[in-house]
């Protein structure tokens, strides 16, 4: 009887390890599936990237004409997560 018993406290014991170890399993994987995948600053910001180069490559950077544009691209890169 007392073989038994510790059979199955040895059982439950294991299965309540079983059970965490698939709970923390779960939990990583479902933040994996939350945080979207990162994108390269080259790729990110297409609609703000192109007309700031236009510009820029056109009148340079400090030219009055493509402040806006380089601004509003920072934001955009900010919202993608790029610390700019």
């Amino acid at each position: 009887s007392e073989v038994l018993l510790s059979s199955e406290v040895q059982t439950h014991v294991f299965a309540e390890e079983l059970i965490l170890l698939f709970t923390m399993t779960m939990g990583k994987e479902e933040e994996k599936q939350q945080q979207p995948k990162k994108k390269k600053i080259c790729c990110a910001c297409p609609e703000t990237k192109e007309p700031r180069d236009q510009c820029v490559g056109e009148f340079g950077a400090e030219d009055e004409r493509c402040k806006k544009l380089v601004e509003a691209h920072l934001v955009c890169l900010r919202k993608e997560g790029f610390d700019v």
